[in-house]
C-alpha cells in the first residue's frame, strides 16, 4: 500500500500536478454526481475549470450551471460569496452564458472554503446544500482586504 502511494505521488510530481487542497469524494445525490468540487485554488486554475464547464454546458442546453459555495471554518466574512460572484461573472462575460442560467447559492460552512459546480436541469429542484460545520463553530474575519500581487493576507 505504501509503495503504491509513493508511486502515485511521484507520478503526480513528474506530471506537474499540484494538489492545492484535499477534497473528499462525495456520494451522488438522486443518482446524479456532482461534476466538480474544488477548494481555494488560484483564479487561473479556476478559469481553466470554468472554461471546460462552459463547453459542457453548451453540449447540454437543457441545463443551468449551479454554483454552491461553502465558507470555511476560519474565513473572511464574504469570501464564499465573492468566489461565487467571480465565477458567475466569468462565465457570463467570457462565455456569453445568460446570467439567468448561472445560479449560485451559499450552502453553509465546511472545514475549508469549497465550491461545488453542477449542471442541473432547469425544471428540477436544485440540489440541497451539505454543510459539515455547525455555524456556531465558525470564526468569520471582518477586516479582510483583497490581496495584491506579492502581498499575503494575515489571517
Amino acid at each position: 500500500m505504501r509503495s503504491s502511494l509513493t508511486t502515485s505521488l511521484l507520478l503526480f510530481a513528474w506530471m506537474g500536478v499540484k494538489v492545492q487542497e484535499p477534497s473528499s469524494p462525495r456520494m451522488p445525490i438522486d443518482g446524479r454526481s456532482r461534476l466538480v468540487e474544488y477548494g481555494n485554488i488560484r483564479f487561473r486554475d479556476e478559469k481553466a475549470m470554468l472554461d471546460h464547464w462552459a463547453s459542457r454546458f453548451r453540449q447540454e442546453p437543457g441545463n443551468n450551471i449551479y454554483i454552491l459555495v461553502y465558507s470555511g471554518r476560519y474565513t473572511c466574512a464574504v469570501e464564499a460569496e465573492a468566489r461565487a460572484a467571480r465565477a458567475k461573472s466569468y462565465l457570463v462575460k467570457r462565455h456569453g452564458i445568460g446570467a439567468d442560467r448561472v445560479i449560485w447559492k451559499v450552502g453553509g460552512i465546511r472545514e475549508r472554503l469549497s465550491v461545488d459546480l453542477w449542471l442541473w436541469p432547469r425544471d428540477e429542484a436544485l440540489p440541497l446544500p451539505s454543510p459539515t460545520v455547525d455555524p456556531r463553530g465558525a470564526k468569520f474575519i471582518d477586516s479582510c482586504r483583497p490581496r495584491r500581487r506579492g502581498v499575503r493576507n494575515k489571517l
